[in-house]
């Protein structure tokens, strides 16, 4: 394309020199030619030369024009192979330039970038939600019948794949982060290794491998005990909390399962009493309803009651409360009940449960304020072992009996989740001597609880009257056993 644009240009130009020069003969040319005039030339001669010119001055005017229109089109001509052209400039630039050999690089490159693609991994889509169902930590396995019972007490592992390649772990309410991918996936800047087997997907960093299964939101969210959209809630701390209000009668109404309160009887025969129907709706599982924690007007109350319901098929049960119990906390009346509902297949405890959520009842209708509990009540031997913004602990008076010599002791739970306070490492006397207490109490609860030395052991150990008792007190999140602790110090007192 080159040679032809030169070829273009270098005509154009020879027409535009011939036009300016004329295509007859001048004087001027013949001299410089060599061509010689006769002396004796005649006027009239000359006057014929110059009409001669004359007459072919008029072509060389329409030479010029013609040139010029031969450059405009041979530009345009050139344009347009420039901008529409390209295979044949680069076939002219390949036969003028390129070095011999290098086609062949290019289309080696070219079949070794194919083969580079084939042996590429193909992409997995992993994307969802999964539940943790067993880990294998240097060799420690945790199965999943043990995964699933801490499932029953609100606690949970599960990964969240999401569609734009990051991934998050949630490890009992501590987040890790990190990318999955076919082809090299990292978790807290560490490689990790996400493998699908099946119906199941293993996770291996290191020497650990956690094995996972497809889980749902809502599942999740039933072991958090979440509110789900459209539960009602109070304005009060069960929002903060969680809890869920009940102002119906329905406890419960799932696709499995359904409970419901028919009545209410202040002076029952053993105690205020709490009618209900519990109805199984599954073609063939057993399946028991059970309160696993209770608060009456914010002081823990157990009612220790549980009903087992065939396939199927309804059952009337009788939720009571001592009248007693009831007195000593102050809620004769009760103003709400705080119910820890938990309903499971009774013949698969592994399984997961139908219904696990904590719900307040209101049998007088839900006050618009908050139900504040009664003052606790005080001793003059009573010590303050802890008293913060998270909670309070007192021992209020010593307890014998025939079988125990314990102590009575007030907690106050003012956090917006439960929580568990147990004694460990207790010494009497300097000696060993473990009461095996602790006690879990719902969010902004109450409880009057027996911490109890059995009889035998005091004798074992040679020990007639207690005069110190050290221990390590310890408090946290009954929902996330990962949790930094709310207490751990370790505290000694004399009865």
């Amino acid at each position: 394309m080159k040679k032809k644009w030169t070829a273009v240009c270098l005509a154009a130009a020879m027409a535009l020199m011939t036009a300016a020069c004329g295509t007859g003969t001048s004087p001027e040319k013949e001299a410089a030619s060599g061509a010689s005039a006769p002396a004796e030339e005649t006027a009239s001669e000359t006057k014929e030369a110059e009409e001669t010119v004359s007459e072919e001055a008029a072509p060389a005017e329409e030479t010029v024009s013609e040139a010029e229109e031969a450059v405009s089109e041979a530009a345009s001509v050139t344009e347009e192979t420039v901008s529409g052209s390209e295979e044949d400039s680069s076939e002219t630039a390949s036969e003028a330039e390129e070095a011999p050999g290098e086609a062949e690089s290019e289309e080696a490159a070219g079949e070794e970038a194919d083969a580079v693609s084939e042996e590429a991994p193909e992409a997995i889509d992993l994307t969802g939600l999964y539940r943790l169902v067993e880990m294998d930590k240097e060799g420690e396995i945790t199965g999943k019948e043990e995964i699933e019972t801490r499932e029953g007490l609100g606690l949970i592992v599960y990964a969240d794949l999401k569609e734009d390649g990051t991934a998050v772990i949630d490890l009992y309410g501590e987040t890790l982060t990190g990318t999955w991918a076919a082809d090299g996936s990292r978790l807290e800047d560490e490689p990790v290794i996400w493998t699908p087997e099946g119906d199941l997907l293993r996770l291996v960093q290191g020497n650990t491998s956690m094995t996972f299964e497809k889980t749902t939101r809502d599942y999740i969210d039933s072991v958090l005990g979440e509110e789900t959209e459209g539960e009602d809630a109070s304005s009060d701390n069960n929002e903060a909390s969680g809890i869920v209000s009940i102002e119906d009668g329905i406890v419960i109404d799932t696709e499995d399962c359904r409970m419901e309160i028919t009545g209410y009887e202040p002076y029952g025969e053993y105690g205020y009493t709490i009618y209900t129907v519990c109805e199984n709706k599954t073609a063939d599982k057993n399946m028991r309803f059970t309160i696993t924690e209770s608060a009456v007007n914010r002081y823990m109350i157990d009612p220790l009651w549980s009903a087992e319901v065939a396939p199927g098929s309804v059952s009337y049960e009788n939720i009571v409360y001592s009248s007693i119990d009831l007195e000593e906390v102050g809620a004769s009346e009760p103003q709400e009940f705080l119910w820890g509902m938990w309903v499971y297949n009774s013949d698969d405890y592994g399984a997961n449960p139908y219904f696990d959520k904590t719900v307040a009842v209101y049998p007088n209708g839900k006050p618009e304020e908050p139900v504040a509990p009664a003052a606790r009540r005080t001793t003059d031997t009573e010590m303050v072992l802890v008293a913060n913004d998270d909670l309070t602990v007192v021992i209020l008076e010593q307890n014998f009996d025939e079988t125990t010599h314990g102590f009575t002791a007030f907690i106050e739970n003012k956090k917006d989740y439960p929580i568990m306070v147990s004694w460990d490492n207790v010494t009497v006397n300097g000696t060993p001597v473990d009461p095996f207490w602790a006690v879990q109490l719902l969010p902004h609860t109450r409880a009057y609880s027996d911490i109890e030395f059995a009889n035998t052991d005091l004798e074992y150990n040679h020990i007639t009257e207690i005069k110190e008792i050290t221990c390590t007190m310890t408090a946290y999140n009954a929902e996330d056993w990962m949790a930094e602790h709310l207490l751990d110090d370790t505290y000694t007192f004399a009865p």
